[in-house]
């Protein structure tokens, strides 16, 4: 069974009442629920819990090379811009709502 093409604003924009608005299929932001742009609960559901699983595991990937110390310092860094990255449209787009809380506590690891 694959599941049905739904379509997504790749771009940050605004939204009714002046909410901002983030591309669903970043990591660390939850699916918006409700609107025509977002997928069936259930798939959202399930959307979130698996972003949240791998935030978590680039998490846990910048925690271990931390307690490596100095000569891990590459990775932390690598697991801080990856996922600064990844979500760099959210932080210019200031759409700080969207924001998991999981993708706050990994970016606070690699500080």
């Amino acid at each position: 069974m694959s599941l049905p093409v739904v379509p997504v604003s790749v771009d940050s924009d605004e939204v009714g009442g002046g909410k901002k608005r983030a591309d669903p299929r970043a990591l660390g932001v939850k699916c918006e629920r409700g609107s025509i742009l977002s997928p069936p609960g259930i798939w959202a559901d399930e959307a979130d819990l698996l972003k949240k699983r791998v935030v978590g595991a680039i998490s846990a990937g910048i925690q271990r090379a931390a307690k490596l110390g100095d000569c891990a310092a590459f990775l932390v860094e690598s697991g801080a811009v990856l996922l600064w990255n990844y979500h760099i449209h959210i932080f210019r787009a200031q759409a700080y709502s969207s924001i998991m809380t999981e993708l706050v506590d990994a970016l606070q690891v690699s500080e």
